[in-house]
Parts: C-alpha cells; structure tokens; sequence
C-alpha cells in the first residue's frame, strides 16, 4: 500500500519509538552494567503489576485523592499597606524593606535629631 511521506515519516517514528521502548534482554542489561553487578532475586512475597489499569491507579498523582493543586491567590480587594510601606522605607542609599522585616527594624527608621 503507498504512503504519503507524511505517513512515512509518522510510521519511521513510530518505528525508531517502538525500538527505543523494546523490552530488553538480559544480555542487554549485562552489557550495561559493568563487571561485578549481580541479579538478585525478588522477595518471597512480590507479584508484579499485570493489569495496566492497576498500574496507573497504583501511581499516585496530585489530581488522584482530592489533593488539589497549585492555585494563584487572588489580590485581595481592600486596601492595602502598601502606601504605609512605601513611607516607612529608609532615605537615602539604603535596601528598601519587606513588610516581614519591619517589626524587627522600624525604631531605626524613626529620625533623630541631634
């Protein structure tokens, strides 16, 4: 049956993917593993995943279980103390403060006079 190159070039892929996923041989997992590595036998009690269904119920994943995810918090609709920050940063040549670090260094923010 003729192809159009378009299907050529999906089933060469599919190909060159089905080659690199081939289950491999024992002989091929010794030629990986250098001298001195030994197959050591399973536990007494494994039974290996059969059923491809079990498989992807036994991978937890954050949507399985209720677990939610990542959500952006949204700005919140009063005002905020951003204004009061803004006067309470240092003059001059000095690192603007986070709102987290004020209570540890407001009193050297107070001016003194001399």
């Amino acid at each position: 049956m003729a192809m159009t190159p378009e299907q050529m070039q999906a089933w060469n892929w599919q190909k060159e993917i089905d080659n690199r996923n081939r289950p491999l041989s024992d002989e091929d997992l010794d030629a990986m593993f250098p001298e001195g590595y030994k197959v050591l036998q399973p536990p007494a009690g494994y039974v290996p995943i059969r059923t491809p269904a079990r498989k992807l119920i036994a991978t937890p994943t954050p949507m399985m279980g209720g677990t939610p995810g990542f959500k952006m918090q949204g700005t919140p609709e009063h005002g905020s103390n951003k204004d009061m920050i803004v006067d309470m940063q240092p003059k001059g040549n000095l690192p603007t403060l986070k709102p987290d670090d004020m209570q540890y260094f407001d009193k050297l923010l107070v001016s003194v006079t001399p």
